[in-house]
Parts: structure tokens; sequence; C-alpha cells
């Protein structure tokens, strides 16, 4: 199962049941899904989120759709987010949008479904993608946001 929710969608409709394989970290992986209360004056992640996090399935990976994670205060993207992140699911299941496979020449990132699950398909080049539309958004200049 692929998810994209907000805290506030799991507080108010909670799934005991509900298992994940990939999750899309909200709003830029900003530390705002582990707490409302900004990180500088709370740096303790609400419980609720990481029950969100536990529910991943083996071999589940998140991905920020994210300019890359600096250790900085800039948020979104948040580093420490990232690490939480990286604690639920492993440094090596854990991508950024604008750091894959390197930040200077960022390119999507492609999962392919399959009966064990989605699997990063680390072969796909933008030319391997089959839909024009996919890979015209996926190659724009990204926006900036937060502070550079």
């Amino acid at each position: 199962m692929i998810i994209w929710l907000t805290n506030a969608y799991w507080r108010t409709y909670p799934r005991t049941d509900l298992e994940w394989d990939l999750l899309l970290s909200p709003h830029h992986c900003s530390w705002g899904f582990f707490n409302e209360v900004p990180y500088e004056d709370h740096k303790e992640p609400k419980q609720s989120s990481l029950d969100i996090l536990g529910k991943h399935r083996t071999g589940a990976s998140v991905i920020a759709s994210s300019k890359p994670v600096k250790d900085d205060d800039d948020n979104p993207p948040h580093h420490a987010a990232k690490g939480e992140y990286v604690d639920a699911v492993g440094k090596d299941n854990f991508h950024c949008t604008g750091e894959h496979p390197s930040e200077k020449k960022p390119e999507p990132i492609v999962f392919t479904m399959t009966s064990s699950g989605p699997q990063k398909d680390e072969s796909s080049t933008p030319s391997r993608v089959s839909s024009a539309s996919a890979v015209h958004s996926s190659l724009r200049t990204p926006r900036t946001y937060g502070r550079d």
C-alpha cells in the first residue's frame, strides 16, 4: 500500500490494520508532520506520528519530495524530520527527489510494482519512464521554498 496521510487525518481516522510500503513524506519532509510545535520549542515527535511510521512493511521506503535536506534551520525540508524517517525505514530506504541520484543531477525516483511490493528501480532513467507527462513534471526546475 502506498500512503499519503496527514497527521490530523491519522488522529481523526486511526486504522489499526494499516500497513504501508511507500510513504510520501508530508509537506516536503517538514517537522510539522511530527509535531505542530516548532522543533526549536519541542524536539520530541508526537506518538501518533511515530505510530504511522511504525506501520511500515519490511523494505518500506519514504520519499521526500524536496530540495536536498541539509543539517540547518531550514524547514522544509527539516533535518530532524529526515532523521525520524531514517530511524523508521533505514538510511537506504529514505529517498529525496532533490538528491537522487545526486544533488548536482537529480533524476526521477522510479519504483516498479511487483508481487513482492514496490521495488526501487535503479536502472530507470528519464528515457525509460514511459509517460511523457511524468518525465516532463519530474524534470521541471524545482521551485524553491523555505529559506535557501
